[in-house]
């Protein structure tokens, strides 16, 4: 699993909470307005390129970005964060699940 921050500027509404629900199932968290980091593998980050593809065809999309952004273990060290409410260690933890 790789960490990413994913930014973007959505105008619609509708397009804005479908990305901000499949960033949170893909495991990211809300650090500001617009700005996600999370630890996800390869495939919800294609899926994700996808949706965001997708919407960016939209007409009313014409003024929209997203923005990638991998970090590596050195840049996560590195990182100032200043006032922020998230646990960014429990952002990027190795996430373990087991399927009964």
């Amino acid at each position: 699993m790789k960490t990413y921050i994913i930014m973007y500027d959505i105008t619609d509404n509708k397009s804005r909470k479908t990305v901000v629900k499949q960033l949170k199932r893909a495991g990211f968290y809300r650090i500001q307005k617009s700005v996600f980091m999370g630890s996800t593998t390869y495939v919800y980050l294609r899926d994700l390129r996808e949706l965001f593809d997708a919407l960016l065809q939209k007409e009313e999309a014409e003024f929209d970005s997203y923005v990638i952004l991998p970090l590596n273990e050195l840049n996560l060290k590195r990182m100032e964060v200043l006032n922020l409410k998230v646990d960014l260690e429990l952002i990027t933890a190795q996430k373990n699940v087991i399927f009964v």
